[in-house]
């Protein structure tokens, strides 16, 4: 149980960074109230992601929802590193001739969102030359 998080988290690509981790407890396990195990974790796919060279502060990026036990579910997101927010990138989600996204359900990234610092690293990705 408690190796679980360390053999997924090792087995990914260089691309992909761990973001952040979910602990749970159970009655069931009495000993995760003093350790919790880890039982889902986020990551950032940066070999997916994207920058527009017109709309270089949007960065585009797949975020990997891993649970033990589960499906891993794959959420395109949208991060606005000028203006510190995040938007599904759901069907919905349209892109203007200016390249900036449409019908965006923004949401405002938190002081210390891992996810966003991740994505909006300087270095992470360089704008596609077009």
């Amino acid at each position: 149980d408690y190796t679980w998080f360390g053999r997924t988290a090792s087995g990914l690509p260089p691309t992909h960074v761990v973001a952040g981790t979910f602990t749970s407890t159970s009655p069931l396990k009495f000993w995760t109230y003093v350790v919790p195990s880890v039982d889902r974790f986020s990551v950032v796919d940066l070999g997916s992601a994207k920058r527009n060279p017109a709309v270089p502060d949007l960065v585009i990026a797949d975020v990997l929802f891993v649970t033990r036990f589960q499906p891993t579910v794959v959420a395109p997101q949208i991060f606005d590193c000028a203006q510190n927010r995040r938007a599904d990138g759901h069907p919905g989600v349209t892109f203007g001739p200016d390249g900036r996204p449409e019908n965006a359900d923004w949401v405002a990234a938190e002081p210390g969102d891992a996810m966003f610092a991740i994505a909006c690293s300087p270095e992470n990705p360089p704008a596609a030359s077009g």
